[in-house]
């Protein structure tokens, strides 16, 4: 299902972005932007993103979302936000996105977050290195100052069933709004 709306999930590694965003395309059917990246996969049949190499990236056009992490990069054309209801995005992306994204569609930022001990064993169990896992604790600590207060909503992802749930509600009331 396509919204009139685009809406940003966004929150610190291991909140469960990608685990909400794939609930709310099973069980809802609404589209999720797979971005594209030079990443490579953590596994076999990784949702999520389209893994690129560094010449398709380059070859790409119309970017409205770009972030690099890692020394890799990652993007959303404006195709994709039109055709799409949810993006997992980072702050840098969001930042981007304000400034090159003129099309019809609104943005919400909807900040998904859970308690740090979660997101280390969310980490660990996605195969995450203890190396890594520091790494992005110590990334997130500064890149995501102020991102939960400049949120259109918070929801918190302790139990991705009821955070699905809230996510849902959240956009369809916005849905229904914008009728």
């Amino acid at each position: 299902m396509q919204t009139k709306n685009i809406y940003l999930l966004v929150g610190e590694s291991g909140n469960g972005k990608t685990s909400v965003s794939e609930q709310l395309e099973t069980k809802y059917g609404l589209n999720v932007i797979q971005s594209y990246t030079t990443r490579p996969e953590r596994y076999s049949g990784e949702r999520g993103h389209i893994f690129v190499s560094d010449q398709e990236f380059d070859k790409l056009q119309d970017f409205v979302a770009y972030t690099k992490f890692d020394k890799f990069r990652y993007c959303a054309t404006a195709d994709q936000i039109e055709q799409n209801s949810v993006y997992v995005i980072d702050p840098a992306g969001i930042t981007y996105f304000k400034r090159h994204y003129h099309g019809n569609k609104k943005a919400y930022v909807i900040y998904i977050y859970t308690s740090l001990t979660n997101r280390v064993l969310r980490m660990k169990k996605r195969g995450d290195t203890r190396d890594k896992v520091i790494r992005r604790l110590i990334n997130d600590n500064d890149s995501f100052e102020g991102v939960k207060e400049n949120a259109d909503i918070s929801i918190d992802n302790d139990d991705l069933e009821k955070c699905v749930e809230s996510c849902y509600q959240y956009i369809m009331r916005n849905e229904m709004l914008n009728e």
